[in-house]
């Protein structure tokens, strides 16, 4: 195997200067040999299900990323990812040629299952190689995969997978950071909080978004009603706003009659 040969494989299928957006991309002869591989993928698809099953003897499979494969979608490999202590490990077999990669990034837990790996798919596939990183590495300039830039697709995401680089990595996936705390106002906050909102409405003609600023904030200045705390504020509450007098002057006092009966 020889780079000569992987740019050649490369070239056949993806044409060089195009973006996949392109027009005229899905007239090519490189787009129509991609549907050609597509068939091809799903008619051989019942020897990756069984190549699976029994690697699922062995191992938890992590995932099945060739799905659409039996649909004849076009995806340049059969590829799929087994579960190891504290990673998931990818596997790709190219439908472009007779190519297969699984992704090791240097850990020592990788490298027991991926021999184990490597002899399964070459009994399964006769005549397969595993691209060498040397090779699958290198930047291709000129093509497009998976409607990247020119020149960011490698040989590796050409020929096997453009999701190569995250085939493998940490497993399971840390869980989702919680959401912060919803901040609770008084109700002098929330006052003040809308007068805010208010000059910059008058400023500007218009609400303008100052950067910092917290959608929930924002929403809580306009919105400013919340059933979980009374909207007026208590008798010890220095900002609460002097009592206006009645139009009469009185207050807080009984009215009296004629001749202050």
């Amino acid at each position: 195997m020889t780079r000569s040969e992987l740019l050649e494989v490369v070239y056949r299928f993806y044409p060089p200067g195009l973006h996949t957006s392109a027009p005229g991309y899905g007239d090519t002869d490189q787009r129509q040999r991609q549907r050609d591989a597509a068939r091809r993928g799903a008619a051989e698809y019942p020897t990756w299900r069984a190549m699976l099953r029994r690697l699922s003897a062995r191992y938890e499979l992590a995932s099945d990323d060739s799905l659409c494969v039996p649909a004849e979608w076009y995806t340049p490999a059969c590829s799929a990812s087994i579960a190891i202590p504290g990673r998931k490990l990818g596997f790709h077999v190219s439908l472009l040629g007779p190519y297969y990669g699984i992704h090791r990034t240097g850990l020592p837990v990788e490298e027991l299952p991926a021999l184990d790996l490597a002899r399964e798919i070459e009994a399964t596939y006769p005549g397969y190689e595993p691209i060498p990183p040397e090779l699958g590495d290198e930047l291709v300039p000129d093509v497009c995969v998976d409607h990247r830039q020119l020149g960011q697709a490698t040989i590796y995401d050409c020929v096997l997978s453009p999701e190569w680089r995250s085939s493998s990595e940490p497993w399971p996936p840390p869980p989702p950071e919680p959401p912060p705390p919803r901040v609770r106002h008084s109700a002098a906050e929330r006052r003040e909080m809308r007068a805010g909102v208010e000059r910059r409405i008058q400023q500007a003609g218009r609400f303008v978004c100052r950067e910092g600023d917290n959608l929930s904030d924002v929403l809580a200045a306009i919105e400013h009603e919340d059933p979980e705390e009374p909207e007026e504020p208590l008798d010890d509450d220095p900002d609460r706003e002097a009592e206006e007098p009645p139009a009469d002057g009185l207050r807080n006092t009984e009215r009296r009659g004629p001749g202050g009966q």
